[in-house]
């Protein structure tokens, strides 16, 4: 194979050029979290039975097309706004007596959310 069939394959860059690929193939400094604080200055929300989420213990959460947490307890499919849980228009899976506990029950979205 002659030296010209190579350069045909990978042409010649100017300098400038190969600079400026190099600069684009650096990584951009974005931490996740601010490194002066400590991991307790942040604030953290639970959400329990008073705030309307049913003892039970949630099998599944997903997220739907409009932005809504999705959860399926044993008894229950919930949706959450961020603030409160209303009763979802889906119903869980019912449970079988011959299924085990451990069973993951899950509620994937449809194309229409």
């Amino acid at each position: 194979m002659s030296s010209r069939s190579e350069n045909a394959i990978l042409p010649r860059l100017h300098p400038a050029a190969w600079a400026f690929a190099l600069l684009l193939a650096l990584p951009v400094s974005a931490p996740a979290l601010d490194p002066d604080r400590a991991v307790t200055q942040y604030l953290l929300e639970t959400w329990n039975a008073a705030d309307g989420l049913p003892g039970d213990p949630v099998l599944s959460i997903s997220q739907t097309s409009q932005g809504y947490l999705r959860l399926v307890t044993e008894d229950a499919a919930l949706l959450f706004d961020g603030i409160r849980f209303t009763a979802s228009p889906d119903r869980p899976p019912p449970r079988s007596a011959h299924l085990p506990d451990e069973l993951q029950v899950a509620l994937p979205a449809d194309l229409a959310g």
